[in-house]
């Protein structure tokens, strides 16, 4: 009896591990669809769709303009040979009622694709309603389309009807400044030839009109200026500052029309410039 009971021990073992083996692949099978029915009901929640998620511009958008982006990537983009695909993506986005295809019905066996979206402007609704404007780079060309957007049950956002096409945002330009043209022949004569002096890079003629302690440092490229345009005060108070703009050439041969606001100080009988700066908001910039 001494000399069985190893053997017992040794085949109560063995059969345990055969038992553990032969479970194994059914456990790893049971695993897997578990794991499965899991990612299945998360995509069941939140539709996978073959839109670039990077074809966004903005970072800090609002919830109702998120949800206005999203649904014109989905909305424009298209696979005719799959539409089904089309329509799985925009039911999240659909309200009750609403065609599966949200009213657009894509031209057989073609398709589209959105690159890249912007809100191109934002409009109060009725209410918990706002009418998004999305620019969205289908191709070659930018679609405009506003999509109304509505906070519904339980504060859900969704689509509150059809969208529309629309022509590009009208974005009114800020007008230029008037300014008072300097009437002291002193104060013009110093700031227009302090400004030629500075963009042409003669620095010692600079310095005769500097102010005591006031110092500038040189451009990298001198500019030549070709004509001096206008010597205004840069504020009604009339005093102080004054903008000048003028027009000079590159070594290109580029033109440029520029503004500097020269500050000037009136020290021993002498108009004498305190600093040379640029404000971008006064200036027409850019080559012609």
């Amino acid at each position: 009896m001494t000399n069985r009971a190893p053997r017992l021990s040794t085949l109560t073992r063995s059969a345990r591990l055969e038992r553990a083996k032969a479970l194994a692949p059914r456990l790893l099978f049971m695993g897997a669809v578990a794991i499965t029915s899991l990612v299945g009901l998360r995509t069941l929640a939140h539709p996978v769709t073959t839109v670039d998620s990077r074809a966004t511009s903005q970072t800090d958008s609002t919830p109702f303009e998120d949800f206005a982006q999203a649904y014109a990537r989905v909305y424009l983009t298209y696979d005719g040979q799959h539409l089904s695909r089309r329509e799985r993506a925009l039911r999240p986005f659909l309200p009750g009622g609403m065609d599966a295809d949200a009213g657009l019905i894509p031209p057989a066996g073609e398709s589209q694709r959105v690159v890249f979206t912007r809100i191109a402007g934002v409009a109060g609704g009725r209410g918990e309603e706002r009418l998004v404007t999305v620019a969205a780079v289908v191709g070659r060309r930018t679609v405009y389309l506003a999509v109304p957007v509505a906070s519904g049950h339980r504060g859900a956002l969704e689509l509150a009807g059809y969208p529309a096409i629309v022509a590009p945002p009208d974005r009114a330009r800020p007008a230029l400044p008037v300014l008072e043209d300097v009437a002291d022949p002193a104060v013009r004569q110093v700031a227009a030839r302090a400004v030629r002096n500075y963009l042409g890079g003669a620095t010692l003629n600079l310095r005769a009109d500097l102010a005591p302690g006031a110092s500038l440092a040189p451009l990298d490229a001198a500019l030549s200026v070709r004509s001096v345009d206008q010597v205004a005060w840069a504020d009604a108070s009339q005093s102080g500052d004054v903008a000048v703009t003028v027009e000079a050439a590159d070594s290109r041969g580029a033109v440029w029309t520029l503004t500097y606001d020269v500050g000037l100080e009136r020290a021993q009988g002498r108009v004498a410039v305190t600093f040379i700066e640029t404000h971008a908001n006064r200036s027409l910039g850019g080559p012609r």
